[in-house]
């Protein structure tokens, strides 16, 4: 009996000396804010121009949207195409377009990664241009708004957008929560340890701005009634958490969640806070080097998917196949993927901590009481994080021979 009791304890040590090779020696080094500039998309946006059979005309059309394309979408996450509405329709497409009362005549709509599918403008066959079309797909992807925002989200710790409700007095008491919020956070540190420097900007989009309807659309904040709603947005124009509204607009829990953002993004958190909706934009090739400068690393690298893949295969598994999803190939932005110096380094290491439970209205997260960073020890980079890796993997494998010699020494004892 007392043998058996033996082997089973050694067996348990064993696995459980395993499991701290594999969790010290594979930590992942990315904070929720690093990790939305290294996601990729399952699938882009898709702007259909529906026309039918009958549809005079459609040579010209299809040479209009290639070029409108070619200029304004060649880096960003939509894809453009005309669909005859009467030809075989593959199965995804047509159930998405099921979903829409549509005109009679041709007509401009837009199939999202996920959600549902938006009709953009019925159009006018005889009124059809190179003009006509290239304002249609410019619209798509560029708006005031996101032009803001996208300089924003790289200058800044992250972009508040608020979309207003009916209410100016509600608008003017959550857009002062929310520019609260961001002046409560800075110099505040993270769980990992930073300090956060830049303040979060807040972009209010006046309500009913037709300009900045996909905008609001795709990040769930339209408001339809007397209230505003936000959404903190990260990464390249990713939403971060829920939508923010009524009781969730106070500047105690928006100051939470903004800290929240510094997280481990798998560590001490649950990784399902990196899987929210993607506003439809362009990235351009200089926007993708300032982030670069600024965080230290390339987040467009194959070395940085590498590392954040199984965090986002844990909440979006089709995005690890996103070669495959993505008509005609890969994620557009990093087919152009070029390999840079950089000088210096602005990562981070995890620390311990705990994330809030993600739900359909998650508790605020609490702030972690992690002292910031020496002023003279600088961040760590990509290469310190790696060796830090190979330091915690080989004390998890001096973990294993010790657990190892214990079981052999309680061996021992029993048989004498």
């Amino acid at each position: 009996m007392m043998k058996c009791i033996l082997c089973r304890a050694r067996a348990i040590l064993l696995v459980l000396g395993m499991l701290a090779v594999c969790a010290s020696a594979f930590p992942c080094p990315y904070t929720f804010r690093e990790a939305g500039f290294i996601l990729r998309e399952a699938a882009p946006y898709r702007l259909c121009l529906l026309v039918k059979s009958d549809t005079p005309d459609q040579d010209s059309l299809a040479q209009w949207l290639d070029d409108a394309a070619d200029e304004l979408l060649r880096e960003s996450n939509v894809q453009a195409e005309v669909v005859d509405v009467d030809g075989d329709l593959e199965e995804g497409l047509a159930a998405r377009l099921d979903s829409l009362e549509l005109a009679d005549g041709p007509a401009a709509v837009l199939v999202p990664p996920k959600g549902e599918a938006q009709c953009l403008a019925a159009l006018d066959p005889s009124n059809l241009n190179a003009k006509v079309v290239r304002s249609l797909v410019e619209g798509v992807v560029d708006s005031p708004a996101r032009r803001i925002l996208r300089e924003h989200l790289v200058a800044d710790w992250c972009v508040m957008v608020m979309a207003q409700g009916a209410d100016a007095e509600e608008n003017q008491k959550a857009e002062a929560n929310l520019r609260g919020a961001a002046d409560d956070v800075v110099g505040a540190p993270t769980e990992t340890g930073e300090k956060i420097e830049r303040k979060p900007f807040v972009l209010v989009v006046a309500r009913d701005d037709p300009r900045e309807r996909l905008l609001v659309e795709s990040l769930g904040i339209a408001s339809e009634g007397p209230k505003p709603r936000a959404a903190i947005v990260f990464g390249k124009g990713r939403r971060f958490g829920p939508v923010l509204e009524e009781g969730f607009l106070e500047r105690a829990y928006v100051a939470s969640m903004l800290r929240f953002l510094g997280n481990n993004c798998a560590c001490t958190a649950d990784p399902r806070w990196l899987n929210g909706p993607v506003a439809p934009m362009a990235w351009p090739m200089d926007l993708r080097e300032k982030v670069r400068d600024q965080l230290g690393f390339d987040p467009d690298s194959p070395a940085a998917w590498m590392e954040i893949q199984s965090v986002q295969a844990a909440v979006d598994p089709e995005a690890v196949e996103a070669g495959e999803t993505w008509p005609g190939g890969a994620d557009p932005l990093l087919g152009g993927y070029k390999e840079f110096v950089v000088e210096g380094g602005d990562g981070v290491d995890a620390a311990a901590g705990r994330s809030p439970q993600v739900a359909s209205r998650p508790t605020p997260p609490a702030t972690s009481a992690v002292q910031p960073r020496a002023v003279d020890d600088p961040a760590p980079s990509l290469e310190r994080k790696t060796g830090a890796a190979v330091i915690a993997g080989l004390g998890g494998l001096i973990l294993l021979a010790a657990l190892g010699g214990a079981a052999i020494f309680l061996r021992r004892g029993s048989s004498s």
